[in-house]
């Protein structure tokens, strides 16, 4: 789900995936509940571990 997400992303004009806040709140509790790392999911999902840090304080 979470690859099918980031993959179908939008994508700005420089080429950056853009996500919706209700997509970053997703991803947040996806990895909360997966038990992982955020640097070990993050890795598994191709994401920024800063990024994913950054989503969770503004939940």
């Amino acid at each position: 789900m979470i690859e099918d997400l980031i993959k179908n992303a939008r994508l700005s004009s420089s080429g950056r995936k853009l996500l919706t806040s209700q997509q970053k709140a997703f991803i947040v509790e996806d990895w909360e509940s997966s038990g992982l790392s955020c640097p070990e999911y993050c890795r598994r999902h191709g994401l920024i571990t800063s990024q994913v840090y950054s989503w969770q304080s503004h939940t």
